[in-house]
Formats: C-alpha cells, structure tokens, sequence
C-alpha cells in the first residue's frame, strides 16, 4: 500500500505519521516519493527505515534532504561495528540503533538481564531475528516495556516459550496487535498468570485458537472478566478442559449466554462448583441448553 502513495500524499508525511511506517514498507519507497518527502519528517527517520531505502532512493535525495537526516545516518563511524562484541556488557553500551546490524548474532547469546536493560528502544527495534533468537531467555527478565514495544514482529516471531515467560507482565502489556499475531503458538507454552492478566483486551481479541489453546492451565487463573469478554469464539472453543477448570469464578461476568452455550460438555464438565455458582439464572440456563 506504501508503494502505491502519489507524491502529494507523500508531501503532507508528519513525523508522527513515518514513525510507523514499517522498514519493510520503506523497502519500496520510489525516489519519486523521496523528492516529496518534508524535511521535518526526516528528522524522525528511525535506523531501520533509513537502512531499508534502495540506493536509488539514497541518491535521488536533494542536499536539503540529507542535511535534515538524523546525524548518525551518514556517518560512517556512527555506523561501524563496535570493537567490543566479546563483552555483553561493553558491547551493550556501545550498541545503537544505527551500529547494531553489524553485530554477529552470537555476541548476544550471553546477554544478561542488565545487558538487555541498556538497550534503547531504537535498538531493538532495529534488531533482526537472528539476533534477538540468540538473546537468553534470562536476558529477557531485564526488558522494559518501552524496548519490547519497539520490537519488530519479525524478530518476535523468534521467540521461544522460555523467552516469553521471561518477559514481565508490563512488557506483555505492552506488545502491540501485529507482535502478538507473529508470535508462534509454541511460544504461550510457558505463559504465567500474572502476564496473562497484564494483556488488554484488543490484544485477547485478536488471539487466535492455536495460541489460546498452547497456554498453560495454570496460566488461565489471570483471566479477567473483560478478557473473557474479548476472547474470540473460536479460540474459546480451543480450550482444552484442564484450562477452563482454572478459570476464576470471577470470570463469569465475561461469559455471554452465547460463549456459555457453546462450550462442549468436556469443558462444562470441567467447570468448578464455585465458577457455576457464580453465573446468573440466565447464564446457568444457557450453560444447560
């Protein structure tokens, strides 16, 4: 869709609106779209975005353009590798959005949580799969929720279940719609009940069956009402008996007539006394259907 912007809606870019253009969308920009590119929104070029123009598009900037560049983008120096990836925690220091894509993904297979918590934002959301798989699920326990935010969901789609269980619950609060949905169903394996309570509903609603259906039972005790509420049909229909057996009775509140009536008889089986108890006349009548 990028692609297809004529030059004059190109012309109106605000910072605020190339902030969230993806660097993969940036891989198509046209030089033709470049010559309309304001120079205020150039200032908030991120690494990635930058890093993703086509050598075309590079050369067809005008000296304007480029003088309104964040300075690190043409500075060699700013770009060149650190010299000290043997060591996470120098290396963590020295890292940049701008120099961090000259890092061997191995020089942070022994991240440590403080490691991980020196980087900026613009780091990570500069990283590329490889190296964020690399990164120890125990690194992960360091995240704040401004970094994994940033994160692209191509690298979230790494992840690991160990490296997710790692992430704090204001870290998942964090994640965005598109990171969750590249997440792999494996990677909920190792979800815990206080990161399940932490995600927002527009997040629950856009789960899918595989991925409700990969969380631990033990995981389902976080459940709120609203969360419940949000949950797709589809994905409730995943879940397995042993995970609706945690459901708090508190969660009630969240199922509808219609949520309760379909569930399958394994799972109204698996309803605990005090959950039941705590459904209206309404909803036990539709739970019995």
């Amino acid at each position: 869709q990028f692609a297809a912007l004529p030059p004059d809606a190109i012309s109106g870019m605000q910072q605020n609106q190339l902030k969230v253009i993806p660097p993969n969308a940036m891989k198509v920009f046209t030089p033709t779209q470049m010559d309309a590119m304001p120079l205020n929104a150039l200032a908030v070029i991120s690494p990635s975005q930058f890093k993703a123009l086509t050598p075309a598009v590079l050369a067809s900037m005008s000296p304007e353009q480029r003088g309104a560049l964040p300075q690190q983008a043409l500075n060699p120096a700013a770009n060149a590798a650190p010299t000290n990836v043997g060591d996470p925690a120098a290396l963590a220091g020295a890292l940049t959005g701008w120099n961090v894509d000259k890092v061997p993904a191995t020089a942070f297979a022994n991240f440590k949580p403080a490691d991980a918590a020196k980087l900026s934002p613009q780091v990570f959301s500069s990283l590329n799969p490889d190296q964020f798989k690399a990164m120890p699920a125990t690194a992960m326990a360091g995240m704040k929720a401004e970094q994994v935010s940033a994160l692209p969901p191509e690298a979230m789609a790494t992840m690991k279940p160990a490296q997710v269980g790692a992430l704090k619950p204001a870290a998942v609060a964090s994640l965005s719609v598109d990171q969750v949905g590249a997440l792999p169903a494996a990677a909920f394996g190792a979800m815990k009940p206080t990161q399940v309570g932490a995600m927002p509903a527009a997040l629950i609603s856009n789960l899918s069956p595989q991925q409700v259906g990969a969380l631990p039972a033990t995981a389902m005790v976080g459940m709120k009402a609203e969360q419940v509420s949000a949950l797709p049909s589809e994905a409730m229909a995943a879940l397995k008996p042993k995970q609706v057996a945690e459901l708090k009775p508190a969660t009630a509140a969240g199922f509808s007539n219609e949520k309760l009536a379909a569930l399958t008889p394994e799972q109204t089986k698996a309803l605990k006394p005090a959950f039941v108890n705590a459904l209206t006349p309404e909803q036990k009548a539709a739970l019995n259907s």
